[in-house]
């Protein structure tokens, strides 16, 4: 032992537990005297022990002893380097600058902060819920992929056309907002489109997979104005946190209105989503409807996860069209004098010389 530098030299076969860097530590095991290093298995990583090194690259590597010798190994790639005194330091700080597993050499791009906001609600001296927002430092910056998906997201979200990443006003702003933006054609975006469709039908999938509440569906069908017939089936439930969900799981094209062909329908939407926990199906009057839903009745029946009380709610009518058919015969009665109104009105918005004539007539 040097007394004046406080550190020992090692020599190349040492018989005693210097050689692991120093004597035990409170808490461990002693090393055994008289051992070797030559006696440490060849593919073996014994860490060493000794005093606390003062170079800043050792919190960036590990030292051990590997084939009896004193190595660095790096806690990033796991790579070993030369680590003992005689080499220095040089040969670790060659070898981070390259790592490619070091944090810094991943990315080296430049950073911005943004405010990111938060609600928070917490319960006020009245007991009531009071939502606050709060704004977060982050770090920002821009990424392609991400604000590919945006650009999809806000396409479906606004139900815009594919073709509206071509239009000179968007391409404008883009190249003012973020000029680094690498603009993607429509069949891309139709592609993005679809699947966040994948996406989000993964995540449903997965939630009704796990959810142990039960699922209701309302089903509505229609014929549009080039005598197609279409089905939308909708999902309603409530998350784990009782937040109440509305989701369209199904909207195709459907050969007609009648009761087998939608009870059919609804069963496949059923089974191809795995949802087998329904609560009730809400579907208007129409008396194709009662054969549908029956159908879907039996069918939930013979699953595993079964019904409610055998059925007797699954079969649930639409109270907003019960109110509109009971409006609509309440307005017979006086069907005239609405339609009386209705031509005068007409009328009167039929010229801008008519319109002026009788806002003037009000005047009066």
């Amino acid at each position: 032992m040097d007394h004046l530098t406080g550190e020992s030299d090692i020599p190349d076969q040492v018989g005693s537990s210097a050689a692991y860097g120093g004597g035990p530590r409170s808490g461990e095991e002693e090393a055994q005297p008289d051992t070797p290093i030559s006696s440490v298995p060849p593919q073996e990583d014994v860490p060493t022990k000794g005093k606390k090194k003062r170079s800043w690259l050792w919190s960036h590597f590990e030292e051990i002893i590997k084939d009896g010798e004193i190595r660095a190994k790096c806690i990033y790639c796991n790579v070993y380097v030369c680590g003992s005194s005689k080499s220095g330091i040089t040969v670790m700080k060659n070898h981070l600058l390259r790592c490619k597993e070091y944090p810094r050499n991943i990315n080296k791009s430049q950073t911005f902060l943004k405010f990111s906001k938060s609600e928070q609600t917490h319960a006020s001296v009245n007991d009531d819920l009071v939502a606050e927002k709060r704004s977060k430092l982050e770090v920002w910056k821009f990424k392609q992929d991400e604000t590919r998906k945006a650009l999809a997201k806000m396409i479906i979200m606004d139900e815009l056309p594919f073709r509206f990443v071509k239009r000179e006003g968007f391409r404008y702003f883009m190249s003012v907002a973020q000029p680094n933006f690498i603009f993607p054609s429509r069949w891309t975006v139709a592609r993005d489109c679809y699947q966040a469709y994948l996406e989000g039908k993964k995540n449903i999938k997965s939630f009704f997979s796990k959810c142990s509440s039960r699922i209701s569906f309302t089903a509505d069908t229609w014929t549009s104005c080039q005598n197609l017939n279409y089905m939308c089936l909708t999902a309603y439930f409530i998350d784990h946190d009782w937040n109440l969900h509305k989701k369209i799981t199904n909207f195709c094209q459907i050969s007609g209105h009648s009761g087998e062909v939608i009870g059919k329908e609804v069963e496949k939407c059923l089974l191809e989503w795995e949802t087998t926990r329904v609560m009730t199906i809400t579907v208007d009057n129409a008396s194709s409807n009662d054969v549908g839903v029956e159908y879907v009745r039996k069918r939930l029946q013979r699953w595993k996860d079964g019904t409610v009380l055998r059925g007797k709610f699954v079969h649930m009518c639409c109270a907003s069209h019960v109110l509109n058919l009971t409006v609509r015969e309440g307005l017979k009665e006086s069907n005239e004098s609405i339609s009386r109104i209705r031509n005068a009105v007409r009328f009167v918005r039929a010229s801008p010389a008519r319109m002026q004539k009788f806002n003037n007539c009000v005047k009066q």
